[in-house]
């Protein structure tokens, strides 16, 4: 079962206060996906819990009961009749008032939670989706409807969640990538046990992801220790061989001995073998001055070579 089937199974449980958070959130589902003509109307679900809220609401505030049909992935309500068409397309007039002609909501955006978390739900409930959150954070919303998808945004970013959008064939789709946005969505909607569950698996995310960060960081840090330990002890060598290390100064000839005694040692660690301790700063001081003098006595005997 997925996250999003979780989610909208738990916002099945909610029941609203009244019967107009009822009806309120009965005609938004219909006005953004219900299908209502002159002689009937539609609406579908993929959501088995969806569908039996639906049958209920339609009782319960209209008196009817849809004829349902199920295809591969969906049910079907529909109602058939001039009357019942009427009587639907009435019901949502009543509750939204939207414009005859654009299907605009005018009704002011509402002020309260409860009223603010109704119509969060009904939206999320017939044309929202998430991903697991534990592969992403992604909430998107679908609609067919710009008027109904502006009036929605506006909701949105009076709730302090700025959607992003992209187009996808007739569709608007809007969707939340940022974790925080997304929890405070789940708790308007009424989805606490989600939004816990949520919560819960962002926190174990964050945390395996910074663990993994600390781990990469270390693995590289490592390798550049060993790298730069090996180049180190390889033209140490080369200079010891040809040149000797007694003509260094003492300080750089002791470092020079202490990198070729031990490669793979960090400059915090061949600092602490030093008589007196240097602290890392000191000995990749050092060790610089040590690269430098190679490179001039290397550059020095191939222009020698070169010359004879």
């Amino acid at each position: 079962m997925s996250f999003s089937h979780e989610v909208k199974t738990e916002l099945c449980s909610v029941v609203p206060e009244t019967d107009a958070l009822m009806a309120l959130e009965l005609a938004v589902i219909l006005a953004w996906s219900g299908r209502i003509t002159g002689d009937q109307v539609r609406l579908t679900t993929s959501h088995p819990a969806v569908r039996d809220r639906m049958l209920h609401y339609f009782d319960e505030l209209l008196g009817m009961v849809p004829e349902v049909s199920q295809g591969k992935d969906s049910y079907t309500l529909h109602l058939a009749g001039e009357f019942e068409s009427q009587a639907v397309n009435s019901f949502v007039r009543g509750a939204l008032e939207p414009d005859p002609l654009t299907a605009a909501i005018l009704r002011p955006l509402p002020e309260t939670p409860v009223e603010q978390g109704t119509i969060l739900r009904a939206v999320f409930l017939i044309a929202g989706s998430m991903t697991d959150p534990d592969h992403a954070y992604h909430l998107e919303i679908t609609c067919y409807h710009q008027p109904l998808a502006d009036y929605f945004c506006q909701l949105l970013h009076q709730l302090d969640i700025i959607p992003h959008e992209v187009k996808r064939h007739l569709a608007r789709n809007l969707y939340i990538k940022d974790s925080e946005a997304i929890s405070t969505f789940l708790a308007y909607m009424g989805a606490y046990r989600s939004m816990l569950r949520f919560e819960s698996l962002r926190v174990e995310k964050d945390m395996r992801n910074s663990i993994n960060r600390m781990v990469n960081c270390d693995a590289a840090n490592a390798m550049r220790i060993a790298e730069a330990g090996v180049r180190q002890h390889q033209q140490l060598s080369w200079f010891s061989e040809h040149y000797g290390l007694a003509k260094l100064p003492a300080e750089l000839a002791a470092a020079a001995q202490l990198r070729l005694a031990y490669p793979s040692l960090s400059l915090r660690e061949l600092g602490e073998k030093l008589d007196p301790p240097l602290t890392k700063s000191g000995v990749n001081h050092r060790l610089k001055r040590l690269e430098r003098l190679v490179k001039e006595a290397w550059e020095a005997e191939k222009g020698q070579q070169r010359e004879a």
